[in-house]
């Protein structure tokens, strides 16, 4: 066989037609979706590596010190500020959030949580914070 011959093999192979029920599919569409798909299990495992990264690194950084954020907002003409803490005990985590403005100063906090994911759906769902505005 010949290089031509290979060629001519591989697309008159990818250009069969497959009856389904709803439309025909090709050899051709099946492939794409195969490397589409192994190229998804790729990268999901990399960002799945890139985030127990970053919770290791938060939990070391939370052994040793609390974090801390602060954020600006404007809400009905007044500024707004947001300073949240986040600190270790024991195993659980406590978030603690001030919220000031130029009339009144409220603070809250959620105590026992216990793994970092849960802390981040905390502030997701609680706070103007996400995990990664907390550092040092």
């Amino acid at each position: 066989m010949d290089v031509e011959q290979i060629i001519h093999e591989t697309v008159a192979w990818l250009t069969i037609e497959h009856p389904g029920r709803r439309r025909s599919m090709y050899n051709i569409e099946l492939v794409i979706m195969a490397a589409t798909m192994f190229f998804l299990w790729f990268v999901g495992k990399d960002v799945l590596a890139r985030r127990k990264a970053f919770l290791a690194s938060k939990a070391q950084a939370l052994v040793s010190k609390p974090l801390s954020a602060i954020s600006f907002a404007e809400e009905d003409g007044q500024k707004v500020r947001f300073t949240g803490v986040l600190l270790e005990k024991e195993g659980a985590y406590t978030v603690t959030v001030t919220r000031d403005d130029d009339k009144e100063t409220t603070v809250s906090s959620r105590d026992g949580l216990l793994s970092l994911e849960e802390v981040e759906a905390y502030l997701r769902v609680h706070t103007p914070f996400i995990l990664s505005d907390f550092r040092r």
